[in-house]
């Protein structure tokens, strides 16, 4: 059996078996609902795999970006958000040491107050 390339079209998708080359002998004894369980495992294997592959590295970025979520148990986390606020602060203008006191006195004021979103906090400033 002759191993092709996949078309450009499809790089950014996951192929899991060529068309046209029939059944194998073993699904052709399984029941179509172990066929189905069997496919469905890859699939979901591979797609935790992909999961992994794009965000394993930016596991730091997306927790820094949780941190300002007023719904997320992180929201103005200062720990998660400080390796991000280190890494762009120079270039926003934002002085990480200053940030500490900042979401301290910012925490301090959404006590007791109902926020849901980052537009309910920007109309309280």
């Amino acid at each position: 059996m002759q191993n092709k390339a996949a078309p450009v079209a499809l790089r950014d998708y996951v192929i899991m078996s060529s068309t046209g080359s029939g059944s194998s002998s073993t699904e052709t004894t399984d029941s179509s609902k172990t066929v189905t369980h069997r496919e469905m495992y890859a699939v979901t294997d591979r797609m935790i795999a992909e999961l992994d592959r794009r965000f394993t590295d930016n596991e730091v970025q997306l927790a820094a970006c949780d941190t300002i979520f007023p719904g997320s148990p992180n929201f103005l986390n200062f720990e998660l958000m400080a390796p991000l606020a280190k890494q762009f602060g120079p270039n926003l203008s934002i002085d990480s040491d200053k940030l500490k006191p900042q979401i301290a006195v910012i925490s301090e004021m959404l006590k007791g107050i109902k926020v849901e979103t980052a537009e309910d906090i920007l109309q309280l400033l």
